[in-house]
């Protein structure tokens, strides 16, 4: 038996350090993610889905207490799954950059054959480096640099997005408290004015249809509460859902009273040019064109096929073994890249449209959501200056001419059913400008407060 010749042990002794080599880490690194997210929230919080989420334990002692719009926020970037989940992208992203900047591993060709006359093996080996790669290298990690940005941004918007729905929840849900209480008194008014009325036709003061009349409203009345109390129902589970919680939430008090509506003092098309400079998914848009652009370079330079070069040994079977650089080509004959080049180039025209195509969706829809906010707080502002003042000054006069004996606890029931009205419109109407101002603000891309 001929010993294994001492030439290819060489070839393997050059590979097996290469093959030892560690290679570096990927850590999950939400830095500029969450720089991002804070300066279009307007708020300091911390993105971390390494931490975990909050125990049974926690989130009972946390609902227990009642819940802040604060509380729930911390719970959205804390505990919500769908966000956590989120999150990883942007490790996959760093993942695809380190990936990038690597180089392919070896290749050993090993051919051994064996002659019909006995007479020994015939060995061939080739330890082939990727030559080509050196020069591909800086447009895939350029490639990947990009993607990297755009799936921050989208990151950073997304985690936003869930702020936003939290905030839409908690405001909406506290607003529908105050909605089913003036609904539940507005059901006792009209039970009390019916069984007045009731009274009254059995003295014989008062017709049977009028009672009749009054049955009708104070069933329609409960039929009222009923339906606002199903609505917060609901809007309890959307809570939850923002949250991502499985706990019921309809005995967990809300302890943050909705805020005044603000004033906007900037104009549409000063935010529209706000919008078009900050938004994140037009940022985001916007790095995958780059990101793009470079693929299709990578593509241009892969037409060349691949290239590699190593030592080759050789051992004719004669005992003159011999040891050598070889290279080999993968010949681009036919396939000379022209379908990715093709890909990169379609992708590329088709992601400049879409940029070009959201930087104008984003003008009309900041004008869209100003001309909304404008149009709530009008009525907003009307309901407070006009109709409140209105039907509360009825209620004060027609409280005072029932002191005096010159209207009837019937007429001041009817009074205070129109002012309850009035309130739960007003009501309504402060949540609508407030929710108005939030959907403006996240259309502009800039703070939620």
């Amino acid at each position: 038996m001929k010993p294994f010749p001492s030439s290819l042990l060489v070839v393997f002794a050059l590979g097996l350090p290469l093959a030892s080599c560690s290679q570096p880490a990927v850590d999950l690194d939400l830095e500029k993610t969450q720089e991002l997210a804070r300066a279009a929230s307007g708020q300091d919080f911390v993105l971390d889905p390494t931490q975990g989420g909050f125990t049974e334990q926690e989130l009972a002692a946390m609902l227990a207490n009642g819940l802040s719009l604060e509380d729930c926020e911390r719970i959205t970037l804390q505990h919500n799954k769908a966000l956590q989940a989120k999150l990883y992208e942007v490790g996959i992203a760093q993942a695809e950059l380190l990936q990038a900047g690597l180089l392919s591993n070896p290749t050993l060709d090993l051919a051994i054959r064996f002659p019909g006359d006995g007479t020994g093996n015939l060995i061939d080996a080739l330890l082939g480096f990727e030559l080509l790669e050196l020069w591909e290298i800086p447009a895939r990690e350029e490639a990947a640099e990009y993607q990297l940005q755009a799936t921050v941004a989208e990151v950073a918007r997304t985690a936003v997005a869930h702020l936003r729905e939290t905030k839409i929840a908690y405001w909406e849900a506290q607003t529908q408290e105050g909605l089913c209480a003036l609904s539940e008194r507005q059901a006792s008014i009209a039970e009390e004015r019916y069984q007045a009325q009731r009274v009254l036709a059995e003295e014989g003061m008062a017709e049977a249809y009028s009672v009749d009349s009054y049955s009708l409203k104070a069933q329609q009345a409960q039929l009222a509460y009923e339906h606002e109390l199903a609505a917060r129902a609901q809007t309890r589970q959307a809570l939850g859902r923002a949250l991502s919680v499985e706990q019921n939430l309809n005995r967990v008090p809300l302890t943050e009273q909705p805020p005044s509506p603000g004033n906007l003092l900037s104009t549409a098309e000063e935010l529209v040019k706000e919008a078009q400079q900050q938004r994140l998914d037009v940022q985001a848009l916007g790095e995958k064109v780059k990101a793009l652009e470079a693929e299709l370079a990578l593509r241009q330079r892969q037409r060349f096929g691949s290239l590699s070069a190593g030592p080759n040994f050789e051992d004719p079977g004669d005992g003159q073994n011999s040891i050598g650089p070889g290279v080999s080509w993968t010949v681009p004959m036919f396939d000379r890249n022209q379908a990715g080049i093709a890909k990169a180039t379609f992708a590329l025209e088709q992601a400049r449209l879409q940029h070009q195509n959201a930087i104008a969706q984003v003008a009309q829809e900041v004008r869209g959501a100003w001309t909304t906010h404008q149009e709530a707080q009008d009525r907003y502002r009307r309901l407070a200056n006009d109709m409140m003042v209105v039907v509360r000054r009825m209620e004060e006069g027609t409280a005072a001419a029932v002191d005096l004996g010159m209207r009837s606890r019937s007429d001041l029931l009817e009074i205070q059913s129109q002012r309850l009205q009035v309130e739960a419109q007003f009501l309504q109407a402060g949540h609508d400008v407030h929710l108005a101002l939030l959907n403006l603000r996240w259309a502009v891309g800039g703070p939620l407060l």
